[in-house]
């Protein structure tokens, strides 16, 4: 509440309803302890109470968010090293004839599709950096993510989309792009492609168990 100088009002004795109270009462209310007041009063209560909710949850949320970055960076630091094994060892049978341009791309299809109801678009998709790609420039990967998205176009491991298999998946409709003639282009991931990734997650999940000695299930709780 805002008295009449424009400032907040502070203390008891700056309220009318306080003032006009008896010396009796005042000295009841001055020794009731601040619990017995909020209770008293049904409105207070439901307000702190909800701050109270906000604030646990928001901790509740910031803990899940540590935890989950967490586990995402545990994975980013291994995924190299889980692929490179797998390149280099010919009876793991997933991605063979691909590229780690390639494979990551596929990657970042999967796991944008899972984020956006089995649908992604080619401007979801994160670029792979290698050491020779660190200057490339918008252009060239446009062209370079165009190629990998036709090639696995023809591997079988994608498909394009139309507007009403979109809206049947997601419910919504496809956005145009920035000169507003076409709608961007929609792809999912196929039967092949979901086969493929089921194959390289149970590859992956052994092989970063042995690299990581199971921090997935016992060291990686002290981050809680």
């Amino acid at each position: 509440m805002i008295n009449k100088g424009g400032r907040y009002k502070k203390y008891l004795s700056e309220y009318n309803e306080y003032s006009i109270l008896s010396d009796e009462v005042k000295n009841i209310i001055a020794q009731l302890p601040a619990r017995a007041l909020i209770y008293a009063n049904d409105k207070l209560y439901k307000y702190i109470e909800r701050e109270v909710q906000i604030k646990t949850e928001k901790k509740k949320i910031k803990k899940e968010i540590k935890i989950t970055f967490g586990f995402a960076l545990l994975h980013s630091l291994a995924l190299n090293s889980v692929l490179i094994e797998i390149k280099n060892n010919k009876r793991y049978k997933v991605f063979q004839k691909m590229d780690l341009e390639l494979i990551y791309c596929f990657l970042s299809c999967h796991c944008v599709s899972v984020l956006f109801n089995g649908v992604f678009q080619k401007a979801q998709l994160i670029e792979y950096k290698s050491l020779s790609h660190r200057k490339r420039t918008q252009s060239q990967y446009s062209t370079s993510i165009n190629k990998l998205i036709g090639e696995l176009l023809n591997i079988g491991f994608i498909e394009q989309l139309n507007t009403a298999q979109v809206y049947s998946k997601t419910g919504l409709v496809s956005a145009s792009n920035n000169r507003g003639t076409y709608a961007r282009k929609n792809y999912r991931i196929s039967l092949k492609g979901h086969a493929e990734i089921d194959r390289f997650i149970k590859i992956y999940s052994q092989l970063h168990e042995k690299m990581t000695e199971n921090t997935l299930l016992h060291d990686f709780l002290t981050l809680k």
